[in-house]
């Protein structure tokens, strides 16, 4: 019985994070839509690097490592519709 439970809370983590993949940030009334980053490549488990990446690299606002199953990966913010 409680490995059944425990399966309907993973689905239910698991959709949670797809549904924030598509998520817009809004900072300081500016709206930021995050995108793979197109420099970096396996799994990402610093964020302070992935941020210097997608600034210096790919002109983004800024970076960040997200949980994307089955692992991390690096996303970069850039302005909506730029």
């Amino acid at each position: 019985m409680a490995s059944r439970y425990s399966s309907f809370n993973f689905l239910l983590v698991c959709l949670f994070f797809l549904l924030m993949l598509n998520m817009e940030v809004q900072v300081e009334g500016t709206k930021y839509c995050k995108q793979y980053s197109e420099k970096w490549s396996g799994w990402c488990g610093d964020s302070k690097k992935c941020n210097s990446t997608c600034k210096r690299d790919e002109d983004a606002h800024s970076g960040t490592c997200h949980f994307d199953f089955p692992g991390m990966a690096c996303f970069c913010y850039f302005r909506c519709g730029a």
